[in-house]
């Protein structure tokens, strides 16, 4: 009885040469790499577009080994003088080589949806999930009050919209010359708040402005209150006010008469004055009081109230 014939090593270097086998290789290495941009798209499970990749780079090798198989087999049917210059090994090495790099670029190109690309899409996928107490919210912060926009939200902002990996397109469309994921945040948040504002009634946002004005004009010198109620230190507000701005009576600083008794702890120092915008930051830096504003008014109030 015969033993069974093994594959000669001959036969076993040929197994990837042929225009057949080349051509499927390719076929499987072009599906591969749609299937891998098209999770990475739909923002498929992470895991799939890693094994995607993986088969992208193993078929980008074997149909490299494929083509060198396949050139080298016809070149040998080839007088030497007529045989082109590029050989099989070298026509194999660039298979791989294009293939790896197409399938390294797609993973680098390709987006997932949901990220935007310009700050004008960014702003506009913000605005939509916010409801419209929120909105109202942010329109009610000044300027200057744009870094507690930016510590509740930046970070969700820069995860969510790909700035800490690599959305480089909306990170341009920021700032081109200083492409940094915390600038792009706080421009969007920025562009953000400026279009809350302008949604506001022009009337509305006419007072608020005003009041925003008032709030630095009023300037204050440096100052201590330890344990005084709530009521004392309203009223030396609004006695500075007064004094400041004797023409303008609509402009107060107001509390809940229910929290006038409340005991109050704050200081500030200045180098001259700070504004009146300054001064109140300092109290709602402390967590416990919060400020309204209710143009023409400000309303100091309880930051979780009982």
């Amino acid at each position: 009885m015969k033993s069974p014939t093994r594959p000669t090593p001959a036969a076993s270097g040929k197994a990837l040469a042929g225009r057949r086998t080349l051509k499927r290789l390719i076929a499987c290495y072009v599906a591969a790499l749609v299937a891998l941009a098209g999770a990475i798209w739909l923002e498929l499970p992470q895991i799939l577009a890693y094994v995607l990749f993986a088969m992208t780079q193993v078929l980008a090798l074997v149909a490299g080994l494929s083509a060198a198989r396949t050139i080298a087999a016809e070149h040998e049917a080839l007088p030497f003088r007529e045989r082109p210059k590029v050989s099989g090994r070298g026509a194999g090495m660039l298979t791989w080589v294009s293939c790896a790099l197409l399938a390294i670029a797609c993973a680098y190109f390709v987006y997932p949806r949901s990220w935007p690309t310009r700050v004008a899409e960014a702003v506009a996928v913000l605005s939509a999930r916010l409801d419209a107490e929120r909105k109202r919210e942010i329109g009610y912060m000044s300027y200057d009050e744009l870094w507690k926009l930016e510590r509740e939200l930046g970070a969700a902002v820069r995860s969510e919209f790909g700035l800490n990996r690599r959305n480089f397109r909306l990170a341009y469309d920021c700032d081109p010359e200083y492409m940094h994921p915390h600038t792009c945040a706080t421009r969007i948040l920025s562009q953000l708040w400026r279009t809350l504002r302008n949604e506001l009634p022009p009337a509305e946002r006419a007072a608020l402005e005003t009041l925003e004005s008032n709030l630095e004009r009023v300037r204050l010198e440096s100052a201590s209150f330890h344990e005084v109620p709530l009521h004392e230190l309203v009223a030396y507000f609004n006695e500075t006010i007064r004094t400041q701005r004797p023409n303008d009576r609509a402009f107060a600083v107001t509390h809940d008469p229910a929290d006038g008794a409340a005991t109050v702890s704050v200081a500030w120092h200045a180098m001259g004055t700070i504004s009146l915008r300054e001064a109140l930051d300092v109290l709602e830096q402390q967590g416990k009081w919060r400020i309204r504003k209710a143009p023409p008014n400000l309303i100091i109030e309880r930051a979780d109230p009982e």
